[in-house]
């Protein structure tokens, strides 16, 4: 037996599909209640606008993402991987498209929930540096994100839980090149 989803999961979903397709400013109230199988009075219970259903998507996003930082080695182990998992309608909805903005906010927001809970990992790092270089594997993660769920079936865990652990190791083999003590002689 499935469990129903509520109405607000159900505006949730459609809004992050629609939101996948178009920007905020080409998605009109009337699509997403069409499309979640509910009425605009529903949403307005749920919502003030739709300026707000995204910025309680956003928040409730970056709110477990650190939840999950706070919980983890910072390593992309189980733990990471479910929350990615978990979380693909909102990383292809918001970074699949590679919007450049989108992918610096997603940078800076993850470098702030490192330093909040104060990761003596990245204390050596000079923070331009690292932000550049997160930027650029996330920007790289994303594309490949969006591409990977073009091809195969974005609910198959298993085959999601590979293709990341091959990320990471990429991005393993190239994390020296940001520790300054390495490129001191550069």
């Amino acid at each position: 037996m499935t469990k129903k989803k509520s109405i607000r999961e159900r505006i949730r979903s459609a809004y992050l599909e629609l939101r996948r397709m178009r920007s905020i400013r080409q998605i009109r109230i009337k699509e997403i209640v069409e499309a979640a199988g509910c009425s605009r009075r529903s949403f307005y219970n749920e919502f003030s606008d739709i300026y707000d259903l995204e910025g309680q998507i956003y928040d409730e996003f970056f709110r477990r993402f650190g939840d999950v930082i706070r919980s983890t080695d910072n390593s992309f182990n189980e733990t990471f991987i479910d929350f990615l998992f978990d979380n693909i309608d909102f990383l292809l909805a918001y970074y699949g498209s590679g919007d450049v903005e989108a992918i610096n906010d997603l940078s800076v927001r993850y470098l702030e929930a490192l330093k909040e809970n104060h990761d003596p990992m990245y204390d050596h790092f000079h923070y331009d540096r690292l932000l550049q270089y997160l930027t650029y594997c996330l920007s790289g993660f994303l594309a490949t994100l969006n591409y990977w769920a073009s091809k195969n079936d974005v609910n198959d865990k298993e085959q999601f839980a590979r293709f990341v652990k091959e990320l990471q190791e990429d991005i393993v083999r190239n994390w020296g090149s940001l520790d300054p003590e390495a490129t001191a002689g550069r």
